[in-house]
């Protein structure tokens, strides 16, 4: 509220780089409208197989609700779908059956089409490659990935009709070795102890604890309402929102009485390895192109993946291999990478992978893994990936994940994923500014200001429809769709181009058009709708003609207004978000808009367009209409 009162306060009359560096540079420099985007993604919770709060839910249920609630939080209606693709490993008929009725009891459209993907452990995962795949090749601009799981009501069974000929082939026979024996195997040939799994395990524990505690995952889970039949045989009605697998009191000592679960002398037990379990998770996935036409947030970017094979007898050791080639793929190495989401199907493989690699800790699953959550196969892929954005955007200042795991009869699976508000698309603009700040125990230090930090990645529609209106009981004004009070400064250096060129300076742009027009003070946020059109006619061009509007949004209200007015097509609007996301320094915002409108059109790598417009306290609007010359 008070931002708003500053708003509308000022009418008043009393108002060398080394290789990370390269690479990330080399990273962002491949942003593009092609880019396969992550837009939004929930998961629900994870419980225990057999015994935990979904024993009773059936997988329809479980994926229904999350399909749901990604295209709730984000607006969207589910027919702009072009495909959805859903991971799991052991519903029969490979569940065909089941999602197209989750399809429908979420509302979807019959024409929308769905699919399911069995690549074990990494379905869910999978799901998401698929979709990015068709997006890539132009067959569809969004769809859908997803993963699910109920081991409580579809256990492991038999590996079904095989030749007899497998016993006869060294790596057949060694596809049908037991999960748990293969992890014997890891830690047996790769040295792994039993003290190693043990204290990995009670990390994993106490990380997934202390997450839950402090309200971590709440934002990623969506609540599913369900039966729950009690050991009486009663039926109740639950609300799950928690993971029910966690072990809080879980102690090293406790871990090390655990007897070995699948050799005499061995080291792998039930409490380091990962847990049996129920859940289902949801990522919409688009083409960037499309989703800024739409409106949509971009979540994150997918920078590389990759799959690769690996001995069965050892299979844990998948991410070892994976990882190196996906981040090959995306021009970068682990040092680059903030956050691995690293599947703990046994303590042994998770241990050798981290080793391997040469992964700090710090940065392994940070909200603990599978080993505390729970592993309900095909939903883990898609699981992780909801739990990495969950994180990033947490802390906010990081840019790069990995998400990875190892798959049954020996395979590995990696993706490496961008952020998005650390692209870096704002980083060539932006001045660093070292200055003191003021904490609230009044202790001043010293900072470097690089980022704006008005921007809220976690906003969904949900939420802003839950704000109250800031200005009348009956309006629709309010602090999510107005823009910020906030700080801020802008330079442009300008000159006559004989003079420019006299100097050796180079040419940016040129100046086509400019309008400043007078609007009624009560609606003063018509003035782009008036001002754009007279700057357009000086300069001898169209709303066609324009690649990029940079319209700031003073309120929702008057920008959408504009932009429909003129018929603007939204995906040339304000590509790289507004004042409602930057803020609106007052006088400092024209300029901005200048700088970020040619750092876009720069970025575009062509000869372009664009338009800066504002409208203006007491009833005016202003314009101005830029050619970018290309590069």
């Amino acid at each position: 509220m008070h931002r708003l009162k500053l708003v509308s306060g000022h009418l008043s009359s009393s108002s060398s780089p080394d290789r990370r560096t390269v690479n990330r540079a080399a990273c962002k420099a491949a942003c593009s409208l092609q880019d396969v985007v992550l837009v939004h993604c929930r998961r629900t919770a994870v419980c225990r197989a057999k015994r935990g709060s979904f024993k009773d839910t059936t997988p329809d249920e479980l994926l229904s609700a999350v399909m749901t609630a990604v295209l709730t939080d984000v607006g969207l209606s589910p027919d702009k779908l072009g495909d959805v693709c859903v991971g799991n490993v052991l519903q029969p008929g490979a569940g065909a059956l089941m999602v197209r009725v989750s399809h429908f009891l979420s509302g979807f459209p019959e024409s929308v089409p769905v699919y399911t993907v069995n690549r074990q452990c990494s379905s869910g995962l999978q799901a998401l490659l698929n979709i990015a795949g068709a997006i890539r090749s132009g067959s569809i601009d969004l769809g859908l990935a997803c993963g699910v799981e109920s081991m409580s009501l579809q256990s492991m069974g038999n590996p079904g009709d095989l030749s007899s000929r497998l016993m006869d082939v060294d790596k057949a026979r060694d596809c049908i070795i037991p999960m748990g024996i293969t992890s014997e195997n890891v830690a047996e040939r790769f040295g792994i102890s039993r003290e190693k799994q043990d204290a990995f395990a009670l990390s994993s524990q106490q990380k997934a604890a202390r997450a839950q505690n402090l309200g971590l995952f709440d934002q990623e889970i969506v609540p599913v309402t369900t039966k729950f039949v009690d050991n009486e045989d009663k039926e109740r009605q639950v609300t799950v929102a928690k993971d029910d697998g966690i072990r809080p009191g879980t102690t090293l000592a406790g871990l090390n009485k655990l007897r070995p679960a699948f050799k005499p002398d061995g080291s792998t037990t039930a409490g380091n390895s990962s847990q049996v379990s129920d859940g289902a998770a949801a990522v919409l996935v688009g083409r960037r192109s499309a989703v800024e036409a739409l409106g949509l947030p971009v979540l994150g970017v997918l920078r590389g993946s990759a799959v690769v094979g690996v001995p069965p007898d050892v299979m844990g050791i998948g991410p070892a291999v994976a990882i190196p080639a996906a981040l090959q793929q995306a021009g970068l190495t682990i040092d680059d990478i903030d956050v691995f989401e690293i599947n703990e199907a046994f303590a042994s493989q998770a241990v050798y992978c981290v080793e391997k690699l040469g992964i700090p800790m710090e940065k392994v699953n940070p909200n603990g893994g599978a080993i505390a959550l729970g592993h309900p196969l095909g939903c883990t892929g898609a699981r992780q990936v909801v739990t990495l954005f969950n994180e990033l955007r947490r802390r906010g200042r990081r840019a790069y994940g990995v998400v990875s795991m190892c798959i049954g009869t020996g395979m590995g699976a990696a993706a490496v994923a961008a952020r998005a508000q650390n692209l870096g698309l704002f980083d060539q603009e932006i001045v660093p500014v070292t200055t003191k700040f003021v904490d609230k125990e009044d202790k001043e230090r010293q900072v470097t200001v690089a980022k704006d930090d008005g921007i809220r990645p976690g906003t969904t529609l949900a939420g802003l429809n839950k704000l109250r209106p800031a200005f009348k009981p009956d309006g629709s004004t309010t602090a999510g769709n107005s823009s910020q009070v906030s700080d801020g400064a802008a330079a442009v250096l300008v000159g006559r181009r004989s003079a420019v060129e006299a100097l050796g300076l180079p040419v940016l742009g040129v100046l086509r058009g400019s309008a400043v027009v007078g609007v009624p003070p009560d609606v003063m946020g018509i003035g782009p709708a008036v001002a754009i059109p007279a700057a357009l006619q000086q300069a001898g061009l169209t709303v066609d003609d324009i690649d990029v509007f940079e319209i700031n949004e003073a309120f929702a209200s008057q920008a959408v207004y504009c932009v429909e007015k003129l018929g603007i097509p939204m995906e040339k609007v304000n590509p790289n978000g507004g004042a409602i996301a930057l803020g609106h320094p007052l006088g400092c915002t024209g300029a901005r808009q200048v700088v970020t409108l040619f750092n876009e059109l720069r970025r575009r790598g062509r000869r372009a367009y664009g338009v800066v417009s504002m409208c203006i306290g007491t009833g005016m609007g202003a314009a101005a209409v830029f050619e970018y010359p290309g590069p």
